[in-house]
């Protein structure tokens, strides 16, 4: 079996090394099966389900391939592991997790991943966390939190990440801080304000930020 113009074009966007390696083998087919490379194997997964090619991957060496290399089986083929090795290679790849895959996740492993990155927590999850997680990786990743998750914190850890990054709350979280604390970030950061949050600023302020800068 060789190589059809449909096959090849699963390889568009692949590396030139593991194009190389894909077409020295059969077809797509071999890919999947071949335990040589099981992360450009994973990747071809993704390109495979996205163009409903014919080719498939085993369970099985799904499996052997997640288990050698978790961090790429969460970028390519998160909903396709079972409930056991997806839970493995977020343990494995909590940051790849919470970035490919927080959706599939348990709660538990879920919380986990997001205790040991909260800053890829607030980045990629912060939709899918508790209330109480989510409080803790903004506490411990503010200005992460300002800029990737501002609209679902609690008003008060909203104005404890502003007040310790005002440049990043003028940045990405003009709209939801409070007049007090917009006005005490503008103060602080005048460039930043006139930038950013020009809008929402009163007019002593703007003036105020004008001359300032």
């Amino acid at each position: 079996m060789s190589w059809t113009k449909k096959d090849k074009s699963l390889l568009e966007g692949a590396c030139a090394d593991g194009a190389r390696w894909a077409l020295s083998l059969p077809g797509p087919q071999a890919v999947l099966d071949a335990e040589q490379h099981p992360d450009w194997s994973l990747w071809l997964v993704a390109r495979v389900v996205k163009q409903a090619h014919p080719a498939q991957m085993t369970p099985e060496r799904l499996d052997a391939c997640a288990e050698a290399r978790p961090w790429a089986a969460l970028e390519y083929a998160a909903p396709h592991l079972t409930p056991s090795r997806l839970d493995a290679c977020a343990k494995a790849a909590p940051g790849e997790a919470l970035r490919y895959a927080a959706p599939h996740l348990t709660p538990e492993r879920l919380d986990a991943c997001a205790e040991a990155e909260p800053g890829e927590a607030m980045c990629y999850a912060a939709p899918h966390l508790t209330p109480e997680r989510l409080d803790a990786c903004a506490e411990a990743r503010p200005g992460e939190a300002l800029r990737f998750a501002a609209p679902h914190l609690t008003p008060s850890r909203l104005d404890a990440c502003a007040e310790v990054w005002p440049g990043a709350a003028l940045c990405y979280a003009a709209p939801h801080l409070t007049p007090e604390r917009l006005d005490a970030c503008a103060e602080a950061r005048p460039g930043e304000a006139l930038e950013f949050a020009a809008p929402h600023l009163t007019p002593e302020r703007l003036d105020w930020c004008k001359k300032a800068t």
